[in-house]
């Protein structure tokens, strides 16, 4: 099993900041967001508030069988929630997870489900991660700092 690193409610907070900051500087109003269930919902919450979004929507996907480790992750996930898509998401979309491990989950979200071009555009929607591993299939647009490779990060909704 690999060694697992507890990340702060700070950390989070300051990693968020990090990623909005990022998205303002490149001048991109986002207009709705679009939180990954269970990893995903708080940080997309922080970040709505930071970039003063208002419509805040979620997914439910799950990428893990039985337990929250690597032994028991799926090749392609599963979706147990999805909220009906609506014309708002013609305007800019930032999806927002944890983390970026394999990239399994943000590839089928932007390569797959929601792509159809009666949702989105593909220029208008964007991907953001607390973390990402430096050997994700899926590199998402904005992310707050490249994970260790080797650990497992516990967040504080996990504990």
């Amino acid at each position: 099993m690999n060694k697992k690193i507890t990340v702060s409610w700070r950390k989070i907070e300051s990693l968020c900041n990090k990623i909005c900051k990022k998205i303002k500087d490149n001048n991109i109003d986002i207009d709705n967001i679009i939180g990954i269930s269970r990893g995903g919902l708080i940080p997309a919450t922080l970040c709505a508030k930071r970039l003063n979004v208002r419509r805040v929507y979620s997914i439910g996907l799950m990428s893990y069988n039985d337990g929250d480790d690597y032994e028991t992750r799926t090749p392609v996930p599963t979706i147990y929630q999805c909220e009906p898509m609506s014309t708002h998401f013609s305007k800019n979309t930032l999806i927002v997870d944890d983390i970026s491990d394999k990239g399994n989950t943000l590839n089928f979200l932007r390569h797959g489900m929601l792509t159809p071009p009666t949702f989105f555009k593909k220029d208008r929607l964007f991907t953001a991660t607390l973390y990402k591993k430096k050997d994700t299939l899926f590199h998402p647009d904005y992310y707050g700092k490249l994970a260790p490779e080797k650990e497992w990060l516990v967040f504080p909704w996990e504990r």
